[in-house]
């Protein structure tokens, strides 16, 4: 028994290095040759983003503004200050972390530490922790970084070398996710300068094959989450193509406290002339790092970055093209749409089924099995079996009369057990075809009102071993129906990015919410050469609509028994 419970502690070792192998990639952010030869080449690069985290309301609260007003009449600048003066322990772990101010909740904190949350499974001396307070800062207290050395199991294991690092966004699934890092808050202003005290102290101890002496690094992105709201993580800072503005430097050695100012770059000109805060949304990740190289594993132990009085200044403009337009008026383009709704208000049994369930119609008139919604869910539960209610309902105590229930469930205890999320969509069930005939015209947004809540995070309710909360997924596809493709494509053709016949696309990965405001999802083009010749009356099309309380569903990934709620749901489309 001895030996069994060694062995066990050494597995979960073994995963938690992987925690903090993730935490080294991720915790300098922007290795410095990647980040200084974007800047220079003023590139955009390719949306590596396939995490989906979710929408970008939380409950994070945006630092106090000090507007000042400018000469220029339809702008003017505002400052966002971060003091570092208040810290307040993080829940359920040892360490602390900077607030705003005294009544910010330090579980949805501004600033967050993935370096110090991996730090947690090894040591709870708050002394040899990557990220510290500073007492004696610039002003009062203030942020120490430090590029640490792996302590205790960790150093058996583990790259020889831990960046200090903070940022501003959320560490998601704890210190056991490899790859915890969501980068970002909401942002409502053009961010344009950085300010900053800061103090530097290069390491006498290299690691990696450090040339000369080591450096710490600053950085700020601001990028657009409209029509796709997954946080920036590891594998896209860099490089993602919704990144708007960025801001970088280096830290070289400095023994007093010296102001650095830093000036916003154009990283992507089209997504900066379309600048607009009334019908887009955007988030700001600042990142500080204590070896600019770090994730990399080169850096110096014992590095030290200081911080202190940060300032981001920045404009505040309704929009770009036109920054005097009304916030209380609707755009021309909304003015000329037309739009197709669905109440989800009637619902009729499924004939020729096991047990009971039904689907959404559009009228009296219409035969369940020839739907505008099926639900491929419903029917395989109701083949293999199950213990529960059906992975879709109808809800009856919607916003407005009916609406949709989705939940995720198993085939237990019927074995094998098999991942089921709840999911209903347009098209066909036998087989699953997915999207109905459209000939209205050019789909431009989908907008629906939806109540969204992961399932319990307990490994018993873990299916395919998903990382961190589960998420729900709402999309909307058009793509061309020819001669010689004169099928329904299924729900593994609609995800591939080079499918040719797809031409728009609307998605959104949603996290926990309640009901709220209405989310508005803009289609973007995927085929420039389709979308170009569009003929809706010489071409035959399809849109399909899934809705899904498991965004990985079919991947076998999810978390038993989450649900999200689904009621209104209308498509603007422009009239051809």
């Amino acid at each position: 028994m001895y030996h069994f419970n060694q062995y066990k502690k050494l597995i979960a070792v073994v995963f938690v290095l992987f925690s903090l192998h993730s935490c080294y990639q991720y915790d300098p952010i922007d290795a410095k040759e990647r980040m200084i030869a974007s800047l220079k080449n003023n590139k955009t690069g390719k949306d590596d983003n396939k995490q989906g985290a979710g929408s970008e309301e939380d409950p994070t609260p945006i630092p106090d503004i000090d507007p000042k007003p400018k000469d220029d009449e339809t702008s003017k600048t505002v400052e966002h200050h971060f003091s570092f003066d208040t810290w307040k322990q993080v829940p359920e772990k040892p360490y602390y972390l900077p607030v705003i101010n005294e009544k910010e909740d330090p579980s949805h904190s501004y600033w967050v530490s993935a370096s110090n949350n991996g730090y947690t499974n090894f040591t709870s001396d708050l002394s040899l922790y990557p990220v510290l307070e500073l007492k004696e800062g610039y002003k009062k207290s203030g942020v120490q970084l430090i590029s640490r050395k792996p302590i205790g199991t960790l150093a058996l294991f583990s790259p020889k070398i831990i960046s200090g690092a903070l940022y501003s966004g959320k560490v998601e699934g704890g210190s056991m996710n490899t790859n915890p890092v969501r980068f970002g808050h909401k942002w409502s202003y053009e961010p344009s300068k950085l300010k900053v005290f800061v103090k530097y102290k290069s390491g006498d101890e290299p690691i990696g094959g450090l040339n000369g002496k080591d450096q710490g690094s600053i950085s700020a992105v601001f990028y657009d989450v409209t029509d796709n709201s997954a946080y920036l993580d590891k594998n896209t800072i860099d490089n993602d193509s919704r990144i708007v503005l960025k801001a970088y430097t280096t830290v070289s050695e400095q023994a007093e406290w010296r102001e650095l100012v830093l000036d916003f770059k154009v990283m992507n000109e089209a997504k900066y002339e379309d600048l607009n805060f009334k019908n887009r949304k955007y988030r700001l990740a600042i990142i500080f790092s204590s070896s600019a190289k770090g994730d990399d594993f080169i850096g110096a132990i014992g590095s030290t970055l200081s911080i202190d009085e940060l300032t981001i200044f920045s404009k505040e403009v309704a929009s770009k093209s036109d920054p005097t337009k009304p916030e209380d008026k609707p755009s021309d383009e909304d003015k000329s749409l037309e739009k197709e709704h669905f109440s989800f208000d009637l619902w009729k049994k499924m004939p020729k089924t096991k047990g009971t369930f039904s689907v959404p119609v559009q009228d009296e008139e219409v035969d369940p099995l020839q739907s505008y919604w099926v639900s491929a869910s419903n029917l395989f539960f109701d083949e293999k079996g199950g213990n529960y209610s059906y992975p879709v309902q109808e809800l009856k105590d919607s916003k407005k009369g009916s609406g949709i229930f989705l939940i995720s469930r198993s085939t237990y205890p019927n074995l094998p057990y098999v991942f089921i999320p709840g999911e209903i969509y347009t098209g066909q069930t036998t087989p699953t075809s997915m999207g109905q005939d459209w000939n209205k015209g050019i789909p431009k947004k989908l907008v629906v009102n939806y109540k969204y809540k992961s399932g319990p995070l307990s490994r018993s309710y873990i299916y395919g071993g998903l990382k961190g909360k589960d998420k729900g997924l709402i999309k909307a596809v058009l793509y061309e129906v020819t001669d010689k493709e004169d099928y329904y494509l299924n729900n593994d053709e609609l995800k591939l990015e080079n499918n040719e016949r797809i031409i728009l696309e609307a998605k959104e990965l949603v996290e926990e919410q309640d009901w709220g405001q209405e989310l508005t999802i803009k289609f973007r083009v995927r085929n420039e050469d389709r979308y170009k010749s569009l003929d809706f009356e010489q071409k035959k099309y399809r849109l399909a609509i899934i809705l899904s309380s498991s965004y990985l569903g079919h991947e076998g990934k999810g978390i038993w028994n989450s649900t999200m709620k689904i009621d209104e749901l209308t498509v603007y489309y422009e009239k051809k």
